[in-house]
């Protein structure tokens, strides 16, 4: 974890790791935001800061635990980035989805990089340019490849339409949400 001016360490990888895995299982439902967003956004931060090979080594460490939280906090960061205006936590959404080597569902994948870029354009800042950071700090060129070809779909293809996702709103803010349920959970 980020101490001072220390980023992670490999040393300290595993442990970054363990927390992803042990976050508990309401975690993607739970208040937005809440101090496991503010752990979860350090250690993101810290991954931008690992070499090449640093980071290739995180993704191996990560079980499917991890990586759904490591999505489920891009997702939040959509919503969060625009209550907030602050397109740190947008970037930082995006490096939490290119620091897997692997994702557990394809349309959850790209549905969340759909909120994101909608956030993008929200935060009244350049999409391809928040999406070039996180490539070049994408644990693979797979990773990187699947961002920026994203970026060059058509609108109609990157709308939450598209992905059976809307924009609602709830007395904290803007909710990214799909379009069969109601059911946008308490606290958002």
């Amino acid at each position: 974890m980020c101490v001072g001016d220390l980023f992670l360490s490999r040393q300290d990888i595993p442990r970054s790791v363990s927390y992803l895995s042990e976050l508990p299982q309401g975690y993607w439902s739970s208040d937005l935001p809440n101090p496991a967003d503010d752990q979860i956004a350090k250690i993101c931060q810290d991954v931008v800061h690992l070499e090449q090979e640093q980071r290739t080594y995180f993704a191996s460490l990560l079980d499917d635990s991890a990586r759904t939280n490591l999505s489920s906090f891009a997702f939040r960061m959509s919503m969060v980035s625009v209550r907030q205006q602050d397109v740190h936590k947008l970037q930082l959404g995006l490096i939490a989805l290119v620091s897997m080597n692997q994702f557990t569902d394809r349309h959850e994948f790209f549905g969340t990089l759909a909120v994101l870029h909608c956030s993008a354009n929200k935060l009244d800042t350049n999409p391809e340019n928040v999406f070039q950071f996180a490539a070049e700090h994408a644990v693979n060129a797979d990773m990187a490849d699947r961002l920026l070809d994203f970026q060059k779909r058509s609108p109609a293809e990157k709308s939450l339409q598209a992905m059976l996702l809307r924009e609602t709103y709830s007395p904290h803010g803007i909710v990214f949400w799909n379009t069969i349920s109601d059911d946008i959970p308490r606290g958002w």
